[in-house]
């Protein structure tokens, strides 16, 4: 059975990859405020609470745990770029994050692959580019609406309309997300959504690059 976390996360796209990442053991709510804590935990009973940076000012965590003493057996996680400015009884948790370690912060493994079911989907998939593919071995950056990276994964191939990245959290098709990746030397920045996922990784559809970013992106493939 599912357990609940809490992400407090005021941007959405970051709550949205942090969620997905542990769909498949945990529901998670998201609050925008410590206050939106609060409310959570008069409803439900929770297992852990993720915090995304900025972190609460101390005095304001105090308040939190005061009116609080039930977050004291829970598991607290604070996602950031420096360890240093995660409280005592925190699990630090670095971003970007890799696939499985958000999981990991939360004491539980990264679940079992399913049996792959890619082969008849790869080929409907394949059947529909018009584009030319190259293999990319080149690490893809998930960020979020400010830019600051939030997920990394490792580059599979990349076309004019899109890219295949390996693992990735399981966000639903049609997700809406910024990619920064190296592409010969140079750094490209794409708005993109989700067109399929599988237990091998996720496939992306371009929907904005500059034309720079489309000329260096042909080249490439050429």
């Amino acid at each position: 059975m599912k357990k609940r976390l809490i992400i407090l996360e005021k941007s959405q796209l970051a709550a949205n990859l942090y969620g997905a990442e542990v769909s498949d053991l945990f529901y998670a709510d998201v609050a925008v405020c410590p206050e939106d804590i609060d409310v959570f935990l008069r409803e439900k009973p929770y297992f852990a609470i993720i915090f995304g940076d900025p972190m609460p000012e101390k005095k304001v965590l105090e308040g939190l745990l005061a009116r609080n003493p039930v977050l004291l057996g829970l598991r607290l996680i604070h996602i950031g770029e420096d360890p240093m400015r995660s409280p005592t009884g925190f699990e630090f948790v670095r971003r970007p994050l890799a696939r499985g370690d958000l999981l990991k912060g939360l004491g539980t493994p990264l679940p079992r692959p399913k049996k792959a079911t890619m082969a008849a989907d790869a080929g409907r998939f394949v059947n529909k580019r018009v584009f030319g593919r190259r293999p990319l071995a080149s690490e893809v950056l998930f960020n979020d609406e400010s830019g600051r990276p939030i997920f990394k994964l490792a580059g599979h191939d990349i076309s004019l309309g899109g890219m295949f990245v390996d693992g990735g959290p399981g966000l639903k098709r049609g997700t809406l997300i910024f990619l920064s990746f190296e592409l010969k030397g140079e750094e490209v920045f794409a708005t993109a959504e989700v067109a399929r996922t599988s237990d091998e990784g996720m496939g992306v559809k371009f929907l904005g690059l500059t034309r720079e970013a489309e000329e260096l992106i042909a080249s490439y493939c050429s």
